[in-house]
């Protein structure tokens, strides 16, 4: 099993309890906020109210914040109607202190402040000088999703395409996802040779890290002629890679360092860590000790594979695990029990609710051994278990694989698209 814990810093809670990292890629954008917010504040102790000013479009965004701040926080913290700091005090009557929180949406992400302030400032509070300001503060920042209401969601149907010189001629897979909350998403570029970490910069790929495989991990004992292979930024500082075409997979920092290897050769969430099985992959395993069990059954072979998430207006956060089988036929499925299935797809495979809808889209190449007959295909996961198709980008130099970036702005979501010596920035 995997040698350390990912993700095991801890933060003291209420009470000098431990409290886990907060969870990141697995969780509402909501929840994660409150975590982080609880975690920056530390224990504040009984006698704690929560006001949440007003953001985005849904209504109720702030009562849910609000309450999840407060099951963070624990010992008896309280959410309020109020969404004014003086509306806030006139509630507060018996209260010790008030958390007030205020977000910020912009360039794709969520922005919350919290404000730790005294309930009341009375006119003797004035006479003497005492000043209304802050005793305590932290932020939270986390990609905008569904259950945020950050406003209409962007139509699919009409993509843009940017193209990015890339010197890794062999792409086996791709991952697009942010190292800092400050920072643009970063993207992971796997090939047979070398890992490659780098940002978009204009028409450029601007390399941060690369590292040649045969430094990373030995040689598999019996290598496919056409790798399997995947890619995740998690989002917690760490990248997890793996492919057929070597021993084992691996968990890197974000200087390609091994952190650890891993159980398998593909680490997969909501899946588990894959192994060889025959000319295809399979019987997942966790890859870690604290791992709940993945949606992939054990009897079942792969020859690709990808998962993802989407949130709901209404805030509810739905997983989703796609594979295609060796025959070329794609099956898609939820955390809910929903389930689709294409006869045939090819075998690059990336799924994000690009929208933010809250109802998830699957992307995937054309199930073809001619290159000039590619394209990228977008279908959305819909919540009767309906794959409906959005929109189709001919790929005439064959696509190599695909993965969707986190939310950069009030558009789509930017989907990659790796071809011959070229990555798509689709939008």
């Amino acid at each position: 099993m995997l040698a350390v814990a990912l993700g095991s810093a801890q933060a003291l809670g209420a009470g000098g309890a431990t409290r886990p990292q907060c969870a990141r890629g697995e969780t509402t954008a909501t929840e994660g906020l409150a975590c982080d917010l609880a975690r920056g504040l530390g224990a504040l102790g009984d006698g704690t109210v929560i006001a949440v000013a007003p953001f985005g479009t849904t209504p109720d965004g702030p009562g849910k914040l609000g309450a999840a701040l407060a099951r963070e926080l624990g010992s008896g913290a309280a959410p309020l109607g109020a969404t004014t700091l003086p509306a806030a005090r006139a509630l507060a009557k018996t209260a010790k202190r008030i958390v007030f929180v205020t977000v910020e949406l912009r360039a794709g992400r969520a922005r919350a402040t919290a404000d730790v302030r005294s309930p009341k400032i009375g006119f003797w509070d004035r006479v003497r000088g005492v000043k209304d300001e802050s005793r305590a503060t932290a932020t939270a920042i986390r990609p905008i999703d569904g259950g945020l209401g950050s406003g209409a969601p962007p139509p699919l149907g009409r993509p843009t395409v940017a193209r990015v010189k890339v010197d890794v001629p062999d792409v086996v897979a791709l991952a697009c996802g942010e190292l800092t909350d400050d920072g643009p998403p970063a993207v992971l570029v796997v090939g047979r040779r070398r890992v490659s970490l780098g940002r978009i910069d204009g028409a450029a790929f601007r390399v941060l890290a690369s590292a040649e495989w045969p430094s990373l991990a030995p040689v598999a004992a019996s290598p496919l002629r056409e790798p399997i292979a995947v890619a995740e930024i998690p989002g917690d500082g760490t990248l997890h890679i793996g492919t057929t075409d070597r021993d084992h997979g691996l968990v890197l920092g974000a200087d390609l360092h091994t952190v650890a290897r891993l159980p398998g050769l593909l680490p997969v969430r909501f899946a588990g860590c894959l192994s060889r099985t025959k000319t295809a992959v399979g019987v997942p395993v966790p890859c870690t000790a604290s791992d709940p069990p993945g949606m992939l059954p054990r009897d079942v072979a792969v020859d690709a594979i990808a998962s993802g998430t989407s949130v709901t207006p209404a805030g509810a956060l739905r997983r989703i695990l796609a594979h295609r089988t060796p025959d070329g036929a794609l099956a898609v499925q939820d955390d809910g029990g929903r389930k689709a299935t294409l006869p045939a797809a090819g075998g690059a495979i990336a799924v994000a609710d690009l929208d933010r809808d809250g109802a998830p889209e699957l992307a995937t190449s054309e199930d073809t051994d001619a290159p000039a007959a590619d394209a990228v295909v977008v279908r959305t996961f819909g919540a009767d278990g309906a794959l409906t198709e959005r929109e189709r980008l001919a790929a005439p130099g064959g696509v190599r694989a695909l993965a969707a970036c986190p939310p950069d702005g009030p558009g789509r979501s930017p989907l990659l698209v790796a071809t011959r010596g070229e990555l798509w920035v689709v939008r």
